[in-house]
């Protein structure tokens, strides 16, 4: 059989020199905004991973400083309450019409009485028995706790010693009594200047009580009205 000399068409367009070489890709520049690349880290719709250890130390810190900062704003509320009771003291002992104020404000040696009497002569001051519920329906009046009958007497007892007139009345738990004091006041309005005035003379007392050992210093005291 003869060889074939000859090339075929397809081997003859494939192989010639002057083929168009293929065309190398250009580099267009872009226009617009810059790539993400070329933005640094942060980038929008760029999410950002944070270990989990990091947000729960962050939220502990976080937490401690609202800490420190409530203990801070209680205790310069307290010395601010205390040295305006103190400066009202002061007033009131430089008029010679608050002698008899004084006098009955007197601290007195007393010890709880099981039996509800008056433990250490404080009604000579004009207060009702220390069990007695002298409220006023519509009026608004100050508790300083709500515990077993022995401490609440305990409490009023110590109270009216330090001149802060406290009576021990009943609840809705037949078990626990409440520890009120006197005068009443208008309004449950914080600011006013009654209710200013009664509250730094608690919360004088109430840092005294806590001296004695107590866990509470009348800090937590909240007011009430007295319904019929």
């Amino acid at each position: 059989m003869l060889k074939r000399a000859s090339k075929s068409l397809y081997e003859m367009m494939g192989t010639h020199d002057d083929a168009p070489e293929p065309r190398a890709a250009v580099k267009v520049p872009r226009s617009g905004p810059p790539l993400l690349e070329d933005e640094g880290w942060i980038a929008p719709g760029r999410s950002v991973r944070i270990p989990v250890g990091y947000l729960l130390l962050g939220t502990a810190c976080l937490l401690a400083m609202l800490a420190l900062a409530w203990m801070g704003g209680s205790r310069s509320t307290r010395t601010l309450m205390e040295a305006e009771y103190a400066g009202l003291l002061s007033e009131q002992s430089l008029s010679p019409l608050s002698a008899p104020l004084l006098a009955s404000a007197a601290p007195v040696v007393a010890s709880a009485s099981s039996d509800g009497q008056d433990p250490g002569g404080f009604l000579a001051s004009g207060a009702e028995p220390i069990e007695s519920d002298p409220r006023q329906p519509g009026m608004y009046y100050f508790v300083l706790a709500e515990t077993a009958r022995e401490g609440s007497l305990r409490m009023a007892t110590f109270c009216r010693a330090h001149g802060l007139e406290a009576y021990v009345v009943g609840s809705k738990n037949t078990r626990l009594r409440k520890v009120v004091t006197l005068p009443a006041v208008a309004s449950r309005d914080r600011k006013a200047e009654d209710v200013r005035r009664l509250e730094a003379q608690i919360i004088s007392v109430g840092s005294l009580w806590k001296r004695t050992g107590e866990y509470k210093d009348f800090q937590e005291n909240y007011i009430i009205e007295h319904l019929p």
